[in-house]
C-alpha cells in the first residue's frame, strides 16, 4: 500500500501543478470543474479527512496522501484560537473513549488573522503548504502508535521538558523529509526566519526546537 501511495502522490502533484490553459478554458465554470475533479481524486485517496478550511483542501489531502498509515484515521483540519501557527492533537473525548485504532484527531490552524503566525500557511505556495501540514500529520502518525497513557505522558513531557520537545519536533521534520517533502519544509522554515512581521521571540522558539534551514537543506541534499 505504501508503494502505491508513493507512486500516486507524484502523479497527483504534477496533475495539480499543471497550469490551466486560459485560452481553452476561458470561463470560470471550466476552471471550477477542473478543481472539483482534482479534489474528487484526492478525496477518494483520503476518505476520512474532513477539512473546514476550503483554501487548504488540496494541500491537506496531498499531505495526508503521503501517510498511508493514517488512511483509516478520522482527522479534521479546523481553525482555532491557539498561540502557535498550527498544532495537532487527538480529540480529548476520543482519547478516553475510543480504542487506539478508532481514535480521532484534529489539526488546528491559528484563526487570528491579525497575527502573522496565523497567516504563515496562507503565504506559502502549494508545496510549502503540503509540507507544513505534513509536519502536523507526522505528529499524528506518532500519536497513532501510542496507548492512552503514553499519549498523556507525551503531552506532559512535551510541555515541561525542552529536550523532549526539541526531539519531538526534529523527529516530525525528519519524517516530512523522509516522505519527500523536504523542499517545501525548507521553503516554510526559510520564510519564517526572513519574515518581517514575526516576532524575534517566535523566531528564537523555532530556532530552538525545529530543524534550521541549513539542517533541512543538508538532509534534503546530503553531500557525498
Amino acid at each position: 500500500m505504501k508503494r502505491v501511495f508513493s507512486f500516486v502522490f507524484p502523479l497527483l502533484y504534477v496533475f495539480l501543478l499543471i497550469p490551466i490553459d486560459l485560452k481553452a478554458n476561458s470561463s470560470k465554470e471550466g476552471e471550477s470543474e477542473k478543481i472539483s475533479q482534482k479534489i474528487s481524486i484526492l478525496k477518494k485517496a483520503t476518505p476520512l479527512l474532513t477539512i473546514n478550511i476550503p483554501s487548504l483542501e488540496i494541500a491537506a489531502r496531498l499531505a495526508l496522501n503521503q501517510y498511508p498509515e493514517l488512511k483509516n484515521s478520522q482527522i479534521e483540519v479546523i481553525e482555532g484560537n491557539i498561540t502557535t501557527s498550527m498544532m495537532a492533537q487527538p480529540k480529548m473525548l476520543s482519547l478516553f473513549t475510543n480504542s487506539k485504532k478508532n481514535r480521532k484527531y484534529r489539526v488546528i490552524v491559528n484563526s487570528n488573522r491579525e497575527s502573522a503566525k496565523s497567516n504563515l500557511i496562507y503565504e506559502l505556495d502549494l508545496e510549502g503548504q503540503v509540507a507544513l501540514l505534513a509536519h502536523e500529520f507526522a505528529h499524528l502518525l506518532d500519536y497513532s502508535t501510542q496507548s492512552r497513557m503514553e499519549m498523556i505522558g507525551t503531552g506532559i513531557a512535551y510541555s515541561i521538558v525542552p529536550n523532549y520537545r526539541k526531539e519531538t519536533e526534529h523527529q516530525a521534520d525528519h519524517e516530512v523529509i523522509k516522505r519527500g517533502l523536504g523542499e517545501g519544509l525548507l521553503q516554510f522554515t526559510s520564510h519564517v526566519f526572513n519574515h518581517k512581521r514575526l516576532s524575534k521571540k517566535y523566531k528564537e522558539y523555532k530556532k530552538k526546537y525545529y530543524l534550521s534551514p541549513d539542517e533541512i537543506a543538508s538532509a534534503v541534499n546530503p553531500t557525498p
